[in-house]
């Protein structure tokens, strides 16, 4: 529609204010929506009244009612709000800097719909999902990567009083602070990842709730059924959804946790051991990196591969990562980062170890100058003979590789076409 010159109210007649020029390629477009409509004459209205940048359209740096006559001409000029990446967003509002400055200026990249690599559109972190999630009031942010996890819960009373899986701000904090702590780097220029969590705490965090409320569940059957009956569908394909209850599948299954590959849906089943914030937290991101793609070898099942320093790891998933190439885990929380060499079992260096530090690998009280034959990619830094198998994942000895997690995540993964892979991770949790 066009707009017709007319008498502008009274009020506007003897108005005039100094301010910084707004710098919108669409100026019309005063409520920033990717769209001209009468909307934005209220919008310019309610910028002129508030001081707002947006009221200057003829960029003079003052707010007058001459720039209600710019505004007109400004809507009836038109904007081009071609998208060509299809995330929302007009290509004009999109500067790439990699930095949010308004809605005009997004910082993001007009010819990627997911500037920040993080499987969440532009469009979505910046305007919230066309299913209604606000996302941004969340924590979303286009050019720094973003993940979001609804967890749900049980209660019971098994194996200990009466007790709550529920999230614990310890264990959330101790997630964040890992995820944070990324090498990933962001548009913005920044490294890490937000982590976002909603376990009913409130807020727009009112997705977490108690599964089951009162019936004193000692096990749920692992399934896709908790997501879709207790997480609104409207955070489908946004949200990663967790439960954290007591054991799964049965009452005797002494698993830590189970989880789908590359999807959206996993458990943390620590029984009686709920309050154990640090192992709570490993767990969660042990479980949560299988739907990310990993698996306890990274990209492979061999587990307990010494030099794979990760928490998909058996060998780290409790003690944390290895900081000083002992082989024991030292308490950080991190996926492996693929700095360490390959281990040949067939001829391993013990003065070189994993990374560094000498390691006895045949376990006779001394450094071998040379090479040795051993399967080592066993629990506890134990080794044994290649061929033999007690206590190890494989009888064999192989070449070991360390993985990338965190450039190999697939943030999301979610394929809900066909049913995913299922991954039990029959680690049981230690006493502590």
């Amino acid at each position: 529609m066009k707009f017709k010159l007319c008498t502008i109210f009274v009020m506007l007649l003897s108005y005039s204010l100094s301010i910084y020029a707004q710098t919108s390629p669409c100026p019309a477009d005063t409520n920033v929506d990717g769209v001209l409509s009468p909307a934005d004459f209220s919008s310019w209205v309610a910028a002129f009244n508030t001081s707002s940048a947006l009221c200057d359209q003829n960029g003079d740096n003052s707010c007058t009612p001459a720039d209600f006559s710019a505004w007109v001409a400004n809507y009836n000029a038109g904007c081009n709000f071609a998208d060509s990446d299809g995330d929302r967003i007009p290509n004009i509002y999109e500067n790439n800097t990699g930095t949010y400055v308004a809605g005009y200026a997004t910082g993001t990249n007009p010819n990627n719909p997911d500037s920040d690599g993080d499987n969440l559109d532009d469009g979505d972190e910046i305007y919230g999902t066309t299913t209604g999630v606000n996302l941004p009031a969340m924590g979303a942010n286009p050019n720094r990567k973003s993940i979001f996890v609804e967890i749900d819960w049980t209660e019971d009373a098994f194996d200990t009083s009466f007790h709550s899986h529920r999230p614990r701000p310890g264990m959330v904090s101790r997630v964040q602070a890992a995820f944070a702590a990324s090498p990933l780097t962001n548009p913005d220029g920044s490294t890490g990842i937000d982590f976002i969590i909603d376990y009913g705490q409130g807020g727009l965090f009112t997705g977490g709730t108690e599964i089951l409320d009162g019936t004193n569940p000692e096990f749920l059957i692992f399934g896709y059924n908790w997501h879709n009956d207790y997480m609104d569908s409207d955070r489908w394909g946004y949200f990663h959804h967790g439960v954290f209850t007591h054991r799964y599948d049965s009452s005797s299954n002494g698993s830590s946790g189970v989880a789908y590959i590359n999807a959206d849906a996993f458990f943390v089943t620590l029984y009686q051991y709920w309050d154990w914030d640090e192992g709570v937290a490993n767990t969660l991101m042990h479980e949560i990196g299988h739907n990310f793609g990993l698996r306890h070898g990274g990209d492979e099942n061999l587990n307990y591969k010494p030099n794979y320093n990760s928490v998909m790891n058996y060998a780290n998933q409790f003690p944390g990562v290895d900081t000083n190439c002992d082989g024991f885990g030292d308490g950080i929380l991190d996926y492996s980062h693929g700095f360490n060499p390959d281990l040949n079992e067939n001829a391993l260096s013990e003065a070189a170890g994993i990374c560094g530090v000498p390691i006895d690998w045949n376990e006779n009280g001394s450094i071998n100058g040379g090479t040795v034959s051993r399967n080592i990619n066993c629990s506890n830094l134990n080794t044994t003979t290649c061929g033999s198998g007690s206590g190890c994942y494989d009888s064999t000895c192989d070449i070991l590789r360390d993985h990338d997690d965190w450039s190999n995540m697939n943030f999301l993964g979610q394929n809900r076409g066909i049913q995913p892979v299922r991954i039990d991770c029959d680690n049981p949790v230690p006493n502590h």
